[in-house]
């Protein structure tokens, strides 16, 4: 009897167990925010989306994304840089522009820069809409904002791949179909892919002249005109610069100089060095 007892103990005891390791599994982490919370909350999501936002700044005139080698025009036929340079005889546009043998694949990531880096940033932008797709039941006017602020970014992300190499691999947000062995794109691919996305943009997101909250309607429009004459795609390029014109939201400085002089939140502009 009492050995009856201690094995109908001992097998509580093991059910006692299981059930602990059962919800110590499922204990919510209290050091970091998992997938499910940030994106089943727009304000959470928001932050996530933000930091997005420095690619523009790597990837502008005044960082070493578009070119480690300095200002870009000395990549073009102009062949001289219209600033001082660390490298007085330029030799590294020089070498960049003709090759040669020491021109290898890894001198060109090295220099012209983004090919892996910004596979790894595109990357960040899917798994981004993956998990809102997953989680978020957002609002209509949540959901445009966050998303168009997310294709935006990887319409900006694919253009500067496409600029550089006009054949791409073209990943979008379903993550299972990622592979090392995908074929490249055509070129024209590529561009529609880029004109997608920033086409959603521009259609999805608020119209301000004050950018407070992120990429504007505006913004978004100015970057596909921009995009769409690197693809030679002129009229898609006209018309997006005259939504621009005529939303009524916009205008050119008075004085050129001042155009220098703003500071930051009355100004929002995209630079692309290339």
């Amino acid at each position: 009897m009492k050995l009856k007892k201690r094995y109908i103990l001992l097998l509580f005891g093991v059910m006692l167990g299981m059930t602990s390791c059962n919800n110590y599994l499922d204990l919510n982490s209290t050091t970091s925010a998992s997938d499910k919370l940030v994106w089943s909350n727009a304000t959470y999501a928001q932050l996530a989306v933000n930091d997005f936002y420095h690619y523009l700044y790597y990837l502008g005139n005044f960082s070493d994304g578009d070119c480690a080698a300095g200002m870009t025009e000395g990549l073009t036929d102009i062949f001289k840089y219209g600033s001082s340079s660390y490298n007085a005889y330029c030799y590294i546009p020089s070498e960049i522009t003709y090759g040669g043998s020491t021109l290898t694949t890894n001198y060109v990531d090295t220099y012209l820069g983004t090919w892996t880096t910004v596979y790894g940033y595109i990357r960040r932008v899917n798994e981004a809409i993956y998990k809102m797709n997953e989680y978020s039941s957002f609002t209509d006017a949540e959901t445009k904002s966050l998303m168009g602020q997310m294709r935006f970014f990887r319409g900006f992300l694919y253009f500067n791949l496409m600029k550089r190499y006009k054949e791409v691999i073209l990943y979008n947000e379903d993550l299972t179909k990622y592979s090392k062995t995908m074929a490249l794109s055509t070129e024209s691919e590529g561009w529609d892919f880029v004109e997608s996305d920033l086409k959603y943009a521009a259609e999805n997101l608020s119209a301000s002249a004050v950018p407070n909250d992120g990429i504007t309607k505006g913004a978004a429009y100015a970057m596909l005109s921009r995009t769409m004459l690197y693809a030679e795609r002129w009229d898609v390029a006209k018309a997006a610069a005259d939504s621009v014109i005529q939303s009524g939201l916009y205008s050119l400085t008075s004085s050129y100089a001042n155009a220098f002089k703003l500071v930051q939140g009355q100004c929002f502009m995209l630079n692309d060095g290339m």
